[in-house]
């Protein structure tokens, strides 16, 4: 199984923060880990790396707030439905890096799948307090 270095997850974010394209060999994987026919599009590729940095601050997030709970509410996880939101949002994600790293996902239908992902983080941040199980949550305010 092949994984991306860390190296390479972060080369992608001077190049989005200046508007312009990194280099042709960090957009592209060697010959032999490609399938055969499945060329990945340049979008597609700054799309997964851009997840993979995204994926890693959610999880980061998860841990830390699942800490901080701890301290001032006195348990790790209280099934919140922003909480809920995130551990799905977080799943998600997961489902889709797993799809790209191990069936090959490539081209249009993963950025599809990234952009079904990123809706689901668009409702957890902007769009959970629509829900009716949200008027009693700790993590909406008004």
């Amino acid at each position: 199984m092949s994984t991306l270095p860390v190296e390479s997850a972060w080369s992608v974010v001077p190049a989005v923060q200046s508007g312009a394209r990194p280099a042709p060999s960090t957009w592209r994987r060697p010959a032999a880990e490609r399938s055969a026919g499945a060329e990945p599009l340049p979008l597609e590729e700054a799309v997964h790396k851009v997840a993979i940095l995204g994926f890693v601050a959610l999880t980061l997030g998860l841990a830390v707030g699942a800490v901080w709970g701890k301290v001032a509410w006195g348990q790790y996880w209280s099934w919140d439905p922003k909480e809920n939101w995130a551990f799905i949002t977080w799943l998600a994600y997961l489902g889709c890096l797993h799809l790209r790293l191990t069936a090959g996902w490539r081209g249009e239908r993963a950025l599809w799948v990234n952009l079904a992902c990123f809706g689901a983080a668009m409702f957890t941040y902007l769009g959970m307090h629509l829900l009716p199980a949200a008027s009693g949550s700790l993590h909406v305010y008004q």
